[in-house]
């Protein structure tokens, strides 16, 4: 049901590039339903708050879509 999504993430990779390249998110993809709650959990430095950030629209710096 396509007119349920409140968010959908296609192909989601994003790169942080200092000191060195290194891929951060990677080919991440879900949707999310209307009326949908989501947790996002992980160990430290695994990406949560990047993802966040990009989902915000506040990064606009990767590659996929919103």
């Amino acid at each position: 049901m396509k007119n349920n999504i409140a968010l959908s993430v296609n192909s989601l990779t994003k790169y942080f590039h200092e000191p060195e390249t290194f891929k951060v998110l990677k080919d991440i993809s879900f949707d999310v339903q209307k009326g949908e709650f989501l947790s996002i959990v992980g160990k430290s430095g695994c990406g949560k708050s990047t993802l966040l950030y990009v989902l915000s629209t506040m990064d606009t710096d990767y590659e996929g879509s919103l």
